[in-house]
């Protein structure tokens, strides 16, 4: 994992065994009939049969995300093979590009971000490596959704937490999303009224809420709790004694704000006569109560000070869990309808009437009845729903729109097909790989695309899949493969998104040592030695608020380093005498912490953690001086390719979302902010960034693999026809050659660079064929 990005690293993981894709060649047969029918019935001519280099293009982008390489078409369109299409759609759906292309997918459905909403990176890192390993060793969808919706525990050991991670805090927003994800109803509008255009009421939003309302992120507290508690009543007892002593009175003990002492002498009931002691006056009291707060004071300020430094001590771990306590949810204090009244506590129910299994509520609780009444067959939405969404996916437009929109009201374009697709995915036992199969593998998704416009709310027949524009990430995974080899197992992150996950469960179980006798004397002990960076940091920070008011940057500045200096001094403390060592970094293997993290199986799995350096010999009969350039040069280029390489990697390997500007933003990246944010539509931007971005100079470099390929050419002709033998997966025209020829003759310099470019720009390259 260390090693430059020049270098080779290539290590054999455990990978579970790849699933059987299986048989669907009646099913697919099927669709096909059910298609036809509808396109007679409208007197439309279906589209015509795809040829097999746009076959290849076609399959690689809509299973595996990117284009093929030029070795991967030429084996395929080589092939004598009568059931070559068939047999390529199973080997890719069963590869690793599947699960980075899918796992794409997937998280723009599920929001999958940086940090998950602010609750970690650890999160996001397992929670991100649980869908993609869920993906490779395809998990039924209904049990993919299962465990998410029924997810609880570390996320070190159950990375489906990630699904509730992502809207910590934000129980009745989960609720809506859940709703809509996974059984395509827009509930949200609920919330706050009846909906105006389905059929739910406010309070069947807070029936579905109750289900969730007790999920909660936050550590395993056993521990803390403890000390907290033994601290706090060895507290209280201490300023009890210190406040008898002060007053002279038995039980008396300190109000801390003068405003209930004046409440206290408004009201003349038994508890107020009992507390006031025989003092007259609220003045009198408040006098008694300012002596004892003063001699109280050192010894509250430093249990304080504990209560702090156990904060501190969880920090890096605070939303490491999840747990959920059943709790019904509350209607609003201004509910407003006649069936119930406001902050009544609703009872959980589901929204569609299907069995649902009471049995499972009363014995197991809420979360796991509510993901059994979600994922069941006899919920009419939730197989109606993937089955449309993975048909959108393959065929560019649902069968109902808008997909994740249904009401009572929606009309599927062709209502036979639908309920064909539906007993499909229940015949599969919720196997994606075999259902997207089963629609690969069809005569109409192999026919050649509708370039037409496809109105709003007008139905779609679907003489061939929808033209589409790629997206963003299907442009950017494209060009990767034109500059990485090997690039659907090329992931150099790995190692620092596992290291993140396992630093929490080491941190989690050195906490777990300690019993709360040996806890309390480590926290008084950190106690005594950061209570004085407390103080200081407190100080810094009120003259930093000044500061700032009074628009001192440079002094601003200064404090706020000072700020960070004494808490990285304060962590440190904290962290050697709590954790011993153990939140370090690093330091296991890869394979221990992908097996901790629910990531072996049988079989092999290669990554690549890193880029290997084309060996690349030196010209003969060169002159010393030739030498010793082409040398600087070569020295030039092993640099340039090491910063290529820690950048060009698959957008699944890559912060998610990529930042403001970078590629993948400019060219419709969802922000994952929104369910299925990402866009397709052409902007000023994605141009600017083609004309004055640095996309060719980076795809024409020698090391890439278009650049190596292109480096093996003896002509300008030769050099036309790899680019479109690699970009285009075809070969070019004579009048294209032609056309291009004049580029090489007037630019030789530029040529390659400006022809890569040009290609880049064309709709051709942009468009799913």
């Amino acid at each position: 994992l260390t090693l430059p990005a020049i270098a080779l690293a290539a290590l054999v993981l455990a990978l579970p065994a790849q699933a059987e894709i299986k048989n669907t060649k009646a099913a697919s047969k099927k669709v096909d009939q059910l298609v036809n029918k509808l396109l007679a019935e409208q007197k439309i001519k279906p589209n015509k049969p795809i040829s097999d280099e746009q076959f290849v293009r076609r399959i690689f982008l809509a299973s595996i995300g990117r284009i093929p390489t030029g070795p991967e078409a030429a084996k395929f369109l080589e092939s004598k093979d009568k059931n070559k299409r068939d047999k390529l759609v199973d080997e890719l759906l069963n590869s690793e590009g599947y699960v980075s292309h899918f796992y794409n997918y997937w998280a723009d459905i599920l929001r999958i971000n940086r940090r998950l909403g602010r609750s970690g990176a650890a999160n996001e890192y397992a929670y991100k490596h649980w869908v993609k390993e869920s993906l490779r060793s395809n998990k039924p969808y209904d049990q993919f959704v299962y465990d998410m919706v029924s997810a609880t525990g570390s996320n070190y050991e159950n990375g489906a937490t990630g699904y509730y991670h992502r809207d910590r805090g934000m129980p009745l927003d989960n609720m809506a999303n859940t709703v809509r994800i996974f059984l395509g109803t827009r509930l949200e509008c609920a919330q706050c009224h009846d909906h105006p255009f389905d059929k739910w009421s406010q309070k069947d939003f807070f029936k579905m809420a109750s289900f969730t309302y007790g999920v909660r992120a936050g550590y395993s507290r056993g521990g803390a709790t403890e000390v907290r508690r033994m601290i706090s009543n060895e507290r209280r007892e201490k300023i009890q004694e210190i406040s008898e002593k002060v007053s002279g009175m038995k039980k008396f003990y300190p109000t801390r704000r003068e405003a209930d002492i004046d409440r206290m002498y408004e009201k003349d009931d038994r508890r107020s006569v009992a507390r006031r002691r025989g003092i007259k006056t609220a003045e009198e009291y408040k006098a008694i109560n300012k002596k004892v707060l003063a001699a109280t004071a050192k010894y509250d300020r430093d249990n304080r000070t504990v209560g702090r430094v156990i904060s501190d001590i969880y920090n890096p771990i605070r939303y490491s869990g999840m747990s959920v306590r059943d709790r019904n949810s509350k209607l609003p204090h201004d509910y407003q309808y006649d069936d119930a009244k406001p902050n009544d506590e609703i009872d959980p129910e589901p929204m569609f009437d299907s069995k649902f299994n009471k049995q499972i509520l009363e014995e197991k609780g809420y979360l796991p009845a509510y993901a059994t009444w979600m994922t069941s067959k006899d919920n009419p939405r939730f197989t109606q729903l993937i089955a449309n969404r993975l048909w959108k996916k393959a065929f560019g437009v649902g069968l109902i729109e808008p997909v994740d929109q249904i009401t009572d009201y929606s009309k599927p374009y062709n209502p036979e097909l639908l309920k064909h697709l539906e007993e499909s995915m229940q015949e599969l036992d919720f196997d994606m790989k075999s259902y997207l199969a089963m629609l690969f593998k069809s005569e109409s998704w192999q026919r050649e695309a509708f370039a037409g416009e496809i109105a709003p709310a007008k139905p779609f027949y679907f003489p061939g899949p929808a033209l589409q524009r790629m997206s963003a990430e299907q442009i950017w995974d494209s060009i990767v493969a034109l500059i990485i080899p090997d690039s659907d197992h090329f992931q150099p992150t790995l190692g620092r998104e596992l290291n993140e996950i396992d630093r929490e469960r080491r941190i989690n179980e050195a906490l777990a040592t300690h019993d709360p006798e040996d806890f309390k004397d480590m926290v008084l002990e950190l106690t005594s030695q950061v209570k004085a960076s407390y103080s200081k940091q407190e100080k810094i920070r009120d003259a930093y608020n000044k500061a700032r008011q009074d628009e001192d940057e440079e002094k601003t500045r200064d404090l706020s380093r000072k700020l960070r200096d004494l808490q990285r001094e304060m962590r440190s403390k904290i962290y050697k005498v709590a954790y011993n060592g153990a939140d370090r970094r690093g330091g296991r293997s890869m394979q221990s912490m992908m097996a901790d993290a629910g990531m072996s199986g049988e079989g092999e799995r290669y990554v690549r953690t890193s880029v290997k350096r084309p060996k690349i010999e030196m010209p003969k009969d060169m002159t010393r001086d030739q030498q010793r350039n082409w040398q600087r040069q070569q020295k030039y280029y092993a640099q340039s390719w090491g910063r290529t390489a820690s950048t060009m990697m698959r957008a699944s390997e890559l912060p998610t979302p990529a930042p403001r500007g970078h590629f993948l933003r400019e060219f419709g990246q969802s922000d994952r902010e929104l369910i299925q944010n990402a866009n397709d539509g052409a902007s000023v931007p994605q141009a600017l960034n083609l004309m004055n971005g640095s996309m060719g100079d980076v795809m024409r470099h020698p090391f890439s693999v278009i650049g190596q390929a292109l480096e093996e050419c003896n002509s300008p002709e030769e050099e036309i026809k790899t680019i479109y033998r690699l970009m285009l997966t075809r070969q070019p025209d004579q009048s294209e050659i032609d056309r291009l020829l004049k580029v090489y003759n007037s630019e030789p310099k530029n040529a390659r660079r400006n022809v890569i470019w040009a290609m880049l720009n064309t709709q051709q390259f942009i468009f799913s064929i």
